[in-house]
């Protein structure tokens, strides 16, 4: 199931993020109207831990955009 501290990790990164970036927020309360708070959560999470695996492989840095808009 993986690592639980990470886990952990990045879902209180995905609940900090939301409340200090309107972006990112806008984005989370969308994703709770269709699924749930936990799972918003959840999915906020994942996306931010991929969001790490990608600036590490490719020694970018973050940007907010490119989280929420993903591959496009």
């Amino acid at each position: 199931m993986g690592n639980p501290y990470l886990k952990w990790a990045f879902m209180q990164a995905a609940i900090l993020g939301k409340r200090a970036d309107p972006m990112l927020n806008a984005y989370f309360e969308r994703l709770e109207r269709k699924k749930g708070k936990h799972t918003a959560n959840a999915i906020v999470a994942a996306k931010i831990a991929r969001a790490v695996y990608f600036m590490l492989d490719r020694k970018t840095g973050f940007s907010v955009d490119q989280l929420i808009k993903g591959r496009r």
